[in-house]
Formats: structure tokens, C-alpha cells, sequence
């Protein structure tokens, strides 16, 4: 369904950051020049950015208004790196700054807390991020001359949460309100609209609901066949959409030519195109893992490793990226011997790419200790599941929440070891920084899904 699904079952999947179901806000790689001024911050770097920050802050002060944009784009640019710690960090500073110059309900928030809310999704804090958004709505229901565009965004965003953590009810609302948005915004043949046809076909898919999916669906395709070419890798999702929707009704023969032709695009595609394709190929098989159907998830997967061997190179991050998708894919089924190696490898390369210290290479060890505990072959999973929470203390702060489920699982194993002592320790330390949580803080969830 959407870029920051939360995995299935128990497990957690990593999802790349492009799929059939997001609507093309300011992190959308399909809206192409965006995705050249990402390329062209990242490659710049943060100096200039953390230069300009602090000459301000010596002129005006720690918190001056004045420093919100520098603060701001400091923060989409640790966004657009990876760095979602930093620049949740920088995003939340700049939403005090304006909430005391402007108030709880000044309309400068809503921005902010939009996008703090897409970083609390990229660290799987959907709880947090779920608060952002409606905070956001609310203000914005305040301010007769609110940015529509904005509105739309937040409405989709929010709607996709709601998807992903299982309210479908909840999410058709917010997804019906974005997409009557774009259509005013954009027209009703834009790929905006397009976007947001997909999203609303999705969840009806999601509730059984065919007859309501399958013209959404239908239009969402016409729509990128005459914005984007017959050929273009939007396309070939959509194609995949249409024809699953077909094959659950049983209709088998309409079916198959979709997924040959959806086959045969993803074949074809080549420079940037071809990097899409592999992505999509990986959210396929995500989405199809989301629904149960691991048969046809596990091959998915399989070639889009396979492609992007090729397209990215066997060291890039969307590597790991894909090899932990099948290793939580095995583990969900309870293949555990089949998911250790992917989930092994999965590691190896997120260290080597993003460094020993990385928060992302604490998830990778925490879910490699997860297989293990759930065999119960503690020796393996503590060292493991002790180095993720070493990683996360130190990336985060001792007290802080993204360190309670790595402490109450090695609780778990301290109890099953006879360790009694150690594991009250910890469990009292687990529920001494839930209670310290104030409205931006709750229980984290399960491990889930880092984006690409």
C-alpha cells in the first residue's frame, strides 16, 4: 500500500521509497524535479546549511523565529541522507521556536509538523507521527486561507497511516478528502489524482470492496498511461494493480495480459526508469507479503534482488533493503533457517554502508536478535540485541524511547536464563522512560520498516 507500511504479521519489512500508493509530496521520488533537488542537497552536503545555522544563532539567538527555515533545511537535508534522528531533531526545535512565537495554533506549524510527522514515519514511530497530522489538520481547519496543497499531503498521509496500522475504516475519510483536493488542485487527469485514485482503490481492495477498487483503479491506469507514456514504470504498477484486482474476482483471462505487459515494462526499463522499476518490483512483493500471499511475495522479492544486484550494485543500501524484506519474510512464516541468511547479509552490508554506529544497523541487529530469541538461542541473540541497544543509546539518549524494546527484550531473555535480578532492572528502566513520555512520546512499536 504505501512507502511506510509496517510489515506483516510481527515482522517488519523495509519499503523502498516509491510505490503505487503514495500521493507525490516533497519526498515523492516519481515528481522527478524534487527528486533532482534531493540528488543536489545530498551531494552538497550539510556544511553550508550547518554554517548558515550557526552564524545565525550567534547574530540572533537560539530561539529566534528567524532561524525556522535554516533549521528546516537543515533537516530535509539529514531527511534526504538518511539521518532521521538529526532531523527529527532540528524539525522539532523549529516547531518550539514557532509555537512560541506564534502560538499552539499558528498556521507556520502545520508545515512542521507535517513534515516531523514523515520522519516519525521513516523511524516507524506511526503513533507520533499519527499526532503530527491531526494536530496539523487541526490547525489548518482554523485558518480560512490554509495551503490546500498542504491539507491534501497531510489528509493522504495521514490516511496511509491509518492503512498501515489496520483502521481501514479510519482511513477512507482522509484519503477521499486528498483526493477531491487534487482534483481541484490539479485537475482531474493529473498524476496527483492518479496517486489518489490508487490509494482509495487499495484500501477498498483491502476491505473486499471490488466493484468500488476496480474503476478507481481502471481510471488511476488511464490516467498514467496518458501522463507518463505507455511504458513507464508507474505504469507497470498500475497494470499490477488492476490485473490483482481482476484475479480476485476470478477474472482470470483480463488478468494475465495486465501482468505480462506490467512484466514486460519492468524488462525494458532502463537508467532511472530501471532503478523505479527494481523498487516497485520490491513493493509488489511487499504488498503481496501484506496480504498473506507469501507464495507470490517470495519470488517477487527474489528478482528484485536479483535486478538490483545489477542496477544499484551487491554493496548499495537498497541491497539490505530487499534482503531483509525476504528475511522477515521467512521469519513471519516461521522459516527460520531460510530467513538467518538473508537477515545476516542484510546487516553486513547496512554496517558496511552506513557504518558501525548507524541507527539503521541497530534495527539490523535488533531483527537478527529477534530470529534468534524466537528460537531461543539466547547466546546468539543477546550480544546482538545488547549492541542495537548500545547503538540506539548512544545515537538517542539512555532514557529515550527508542531504546525500550531492545531492553525489555533482553529482559525476556535475562528471565529465561535465570537472570531474574538483571531482568527486573531493565524492565523497571523499560517502564521508567514509557511513564516519563510526555504528548510527543509513547509506547514504540514493533521494529518496522527504515525507507529507503
Amino acid at each position: 500500500m504505501t512507502r511506510f507500511l509496517l510489515g506483516f504479521l510481527s515482522a517488519a519489512l523495509v519499503v523502498a521509497d516509491c510505490t503505487h500508493a503514495r500521493s507525490p509530496g516533497k519526498d515523492a521520488k516519481t515528481v522527478r524535479p524534487e527528486a533532482d533537488i534531493k540528488s543536489t542537497r545530498a551531494k552538497s552536503g550539510d556544511g553550508p546549511a550547518k554554517q548558515a545555522l550557526e552564524s545565525s544563532e550567534r547574530i540572533y539567538g537560539a530561539s529566534d523565529p528567524r532561524l525556522v527555515p535554516l533549521l528546516e533545511n537543515l533537516a530535509r537535508i539529514y531527511f534526504d541522507q538518511r539521518q532521521w534522528l538529526r532531523a527529527q531533531l532540528l524539525y522539532s526545535r523549529a516547531l518550539a521556536i514557532e509555537e512560541k512565537s506564534f502560538g499552539a495554533d499558528g498556521m507556520p506549524l502545520v508545515a512542521t509538523l507535517r513534515d516531523l510527522g514523515r520522519v516519525y514515519l521513516r523511524r516507524n514511530r506511526t503513533s507520533l507521527a499519527e499526532v503530527a497530522f491531526e494536530q496539523a489538520l487541526a490547525i489548518a481547519a482554523k485558518v480560512p486561507d490554509a495551503d490546500d496543497a498542504d491539507i491534501a499531503d497531510i489528509s493522504n498521509r495521514l490516511g496511509e497511516l491509518y492503512y498501515s496500522t489496520g483502521r481501514y475504516e479510519k482511513a477512507e475519510a482522509p484519503f477521499v478528502r486528498a483526493l477531491a483536493m487534487q482534483i481541484k488542485l490539479h485537475g482531474p487527469d493529473s498524476s496527483e489524482v492518479a496517486f489518489g485514485l490508487s490509494n482509495l482503490a487499495a484500501l477498498y481492495e483491502r476491505l473486499g470492496q471490488f466493484a468500488q477498487a476496480i474503476p478507481l483503479n481502471e481510471r488511476a491506469l488511464a490516467i498514467w498511461e496518458q501522463t507518463k507514456g505507455p511504458d513507464h514504470p508507474d505504469v507497470a504498477v498500475s497494470l499490477n494493480n488492476l490485473a490483482s484486482l481482476y484475479r480476485a474476482q476470478g477474472r482470470y483471462a483480463e488478468a494475465t495480459p495486465l501482468f505480462q505487459r506490467s512484466i514486460e515494462i519492468h524488462r525494458r526499463a532502463t537508467g532511472r526508469s530501471r532503478k523505479l522499476a527494481v523498487e516497485g518490483l520490491n513493493n509488489l512483493a511487499l504488498r503481496y507479503g501484506l496480504d498473506g500471499k507469501y507464495a507470490e511475495s517470495e519470488p517477487l522479492f527474489k528478482r528484485a534482488l536479483a535486478e538490483a544486484n545489477v542496477v544499484f550494485g551487491p554493496t548499495d543500501p537498497f541491497i539490505a533493503t530487499i534482503l531483509h524484506n525476504l528475511g522477515m519474510l521467512y521469519l513471519t512464516q516461521g522459516k527460520f533457517g531460510q530467513a538467518e541468511p538473508y537477515l545476516i547479509r542484510s546487516c553486513k552490508i547496512s554496517e558496511n554502508a552506513l557504518g558501525p554506529e548507524h541507527p539503521d544497523v541497530s534495527m539490523s541487529l535488533e531483527h537478527l536478535g529477534v530470529l534468534y530469541l524466537k528460537q531461543g538461542q539466547y547466546a546468539k541473540a543477546e550480544p546482538l540485541l545488547r549492541r542495537a541497544l548500545a547503538i540506539q543509546s548512544r545515537s538517542y539518549g539512555a532514557d529515550h524511547l527508542e531504546t525500550v524494546t531492545s531492553t525489555r527484550r533482553i529482559a525476556e531473555i535475562c528471565r529465561a536464563t535465570g537472570h531474574q535480578d538483571e531482568a527486573d532492572v531493565l524492565e523497571r528502566r523499560a517502564i521508567k522512560i514509557l511513564a516519563a513520555s510526555n504528548r510527543w512520546d509513547a509506547a514504540p512499536e514493533e521494529p518496522g520498516p527504515q525507507s529507503r
